[in-house]
């Protein structure tokens, strides 16, 4: 079994590959299958964030706060590629298997957590972040555009309906 390279798994090309040409990351593979980089990529991204979200805002109580702010960049990007996933399922004849659709979300959602951390930046960063999983939907998953967006929308959709749920007994 040939030895995998090291620099196809270098954090900073691939967050430079994103950052400068990400259609082309994804269009040579960077959303396919690789899902341990991927999550590797976001846990960083998210640790990062966190930190420095730290260091801006001192909060009272920091490990409790840079848990949940670490927690939250990761997990989100989990939910949203099972609720993705499962509009693939349900409304397309197309099937992706879920480690690559995994992937396309987690390293499109690793570069704007790299910035999210700061004030007043999230809603560019959202924005930034769907953006880029409509390219790794489109250049890596090979999915028309208007497939694409009924995924996304239909992930932002049912996050929101999650959440929401969540509320009512409030």
């Amino acid at each position: 079994m040939p030895k995998a390279n090291r620099n196809e798994y270098n954090a900073a090309k691939i967050i430079g590959a994103l950052l400068i040409r990400p259609g082309k990351f994804f269009k040579d593979g960077g959303g396919n299958d690789r899902w341990e980089v991927a999550l590797g990529l976001m846990t960083l991204s998210g640790i990062f964030s966190a930190a420095a979200f730290l260091i801006m805002t001192h909060p009272p109580s920091p490990w409790v706060t840079g848990s949940i702010w670490a927690v939250n960049a990761i997990g989100m990007v989990f939910i949203l590629a099972t609720f993705g996933y499962l509009s693939i399922r349900v409304s397309m004849p197309q099937k992706i298997s879920y480690g690559k659709l995994f992937s396309t979300f987690a390293f499109a959602s690793s570069l704007p957590t790299f910035f999210s951390w700061i004030p007043g930046a999230k809603w560019i960063t959202e924005i930034w972040r769907w953006w880029l999983i409509g390219i790794g939907l489109t250049q890596s998953n090979g999915l028309q555009l208007r497939h694409a967006l009924l995924i996304m929308g239909s992930s932002i959709g049912l996050t929101v309906l999650l959440f929401w749920s969540f509320m009512l007994p409030f």
